[in-house]
């Protein structure tokens, strides 16, 4: 008796749903578009959800779309018969699948949005990038968000930011009015700190020369200060005394011709 009573239930419950559901009244035509999505929203009418944002054909002028480049594939193989006495010797080398792609596309939908990608050095150094570009009456003249061209007007004198031709994730911005303007940007670059020493108008540099290693100068620095005992020095000479195992020839310098300070 349960089952019989629910299913009586829900039977009438689609009986009234289906009524309601008729009666619910068309969206009128002629509606602007916001018009038209705030009297969705209220309930109201009846009206299905679009397929998808935008909705062009191939010979719309709202719309443009350029790629360029080229697209190699490759499929080698090989395929060898060598006759060694009397039966032959047969070898066969797997085909090995490779590409080459230096390939850019752009689209640019009612001139304001647009997409560019680009693909190149098999696939390495891959670029993409979307954007906004506003006109004379927004104060949002320009957005970009992607891995590269994300760069900083020179416009000010005080900001140096710099970059935008290696790859680099980041957005960027540009705002104006009718009396100011004003331009963001957040990005992301992998570098790396560096000490710089300078001296007057010099850079001072530090080098670290094993002690086997040949090293022409005129002034060297002692790893430890002050130097207290005796010091000799060393130089290499075809006429010296000392030889190495390796056959070069080394000459003791005297006193006369070397100082150390310290």
């Amino acid at each position: 008796m349960k089952r019989v009573r629910l299913f009586v239930l829900s039977a009438l419950c689609a009986s009234l749903l289906f009524p309601l559901y008729a009666q619910v009244p068309e969206l009128p035509e002629g509606l602007d578009p916001e018009a038209a999505f705030l009297a969705r929203l209220s309930g109201l009418f009846r009206a299905e959800d679009p397929t998808s944002i935008y909705d062009f054909d191939v010979y719309d002028e709202k719309v443009e779309f350029i790629l360029d480049g080229s697209w190699e594939t490759r499929l080698d193989g090989a395929l060898s018969i060598s006759f060694d006495g009397e039966s032959p010797v047969i070898a066969i080398v797997p085909p090995v699948f490779s590409q080459t792609v230096d390939l850019s596309s752009w689209v640019f939908i009612n001139k304001t949005w647009y997409f560019e990608s680009n693909f190149t050095e098999k696939f390495t150094k891959n670029t993409v990038a979307a954007g906004y570009i506003g006109n004379d009456e927004t104060p949002v003249k320009h957005v970009r968000l992607g891995n590269s061209g994300i760069t900083f007007p020179g416009i000010y004198p005080f900001v140096r930011v710099g970059g935008g031709t290696a790859i680099a994730p980041g957005i960027m911005g540009t705002f104006a009015g009718d009396s100011w303007n004003a331009d963001a940007i957040v990005r992301y670059d992998a570098a790396a700190s560096r000490l710089l020493v300078l001296s007057g108008m010099n850079e001072v540099t530090d080098t670290l020369v094993p002690v086997t290693a040949l090293t022409s100068g005129k002034w060297f620095v002692l790893p430890d200060a002050p130097v207290t005992g005796s010091v000799s020095v060393y130089v290499t000479d075809d006429e010296g005394t000392i030889r190495e195992t390796n056959g070069r020839r080394w000459r003791e310098l005297n006193a006369a011709e070397f100082r150390v300070y310290g």
